[in-house]
């Protein structure tokens, strides 16, 4: 992640830096996951993630203004976990009209419940017998996931 805001901000025409770093935001969704399924209380991880994006944003504005940084992403993402499981599903179109506005956009917000969605199927681990919950829809959504990115970034 680091590599993609010095990237962004002290070499703005090497695009490597910034494709590298792409698959930081896919821990960061895995992990967002493995809390979300662990936590004791749901609410406070919520204030949490949204507590630590308002403390971000700031120095995160002064750098790259216009969109709200990544932890409302994860924020959003979870939400969309949160209202599938509740069956709230009138909330969702509001979620992905608000996830235009941060950081990955509705890309990286839909992401995160696939994560959640496809804990069955298991991933390929180093250690055969440890089971690694992400599933082998990541194994297509990945290289997709940069492939739209990488065409939207062409054709901007």
């Amino acid at each position: 992640m680091l590599m993609d805001h010095v990237g962004r901000f002290f070499f703005p025409g090497v695009f490597i830096l910034r494709s590298l770093s792409w698959c930081c935001f896919h821990l960061f969704a895995y992990q967002l996951v493995i809390g979300y399924v662990h936590t004791k209380n749901i609410k406070r991880y919520f204030l949490r993630l949204f507590l630590f994006g308002l403390i971000s944003q700031y120095p995160y504005f002064l750098l790259f203004p216009g969109k709200l940084n990544i932890f409302f992403t994860l924020f959003l993402g979870a939400a969309f976990i949160f209202i599938i499981q509740r069956k709230q599903f009138f909330y969702g179109p509001l979620l992905l009209l608000l996830s235009f506005f941060v950081s990955g956009g509705v890309l990286c917000v839909v992401l995160i419940p696939l994560f959640y969605y496809a804990p069955t199927l298991y991933k390929f681990s180093f250690f055969p017998s440890v089971k690694v919950p992400t599933g082998k829809l990541f194994y297509w959504f990945y290289p997709g996931h940069l492939l739209l990115i990488k065409l939207f970034l062409i054709f901007s």
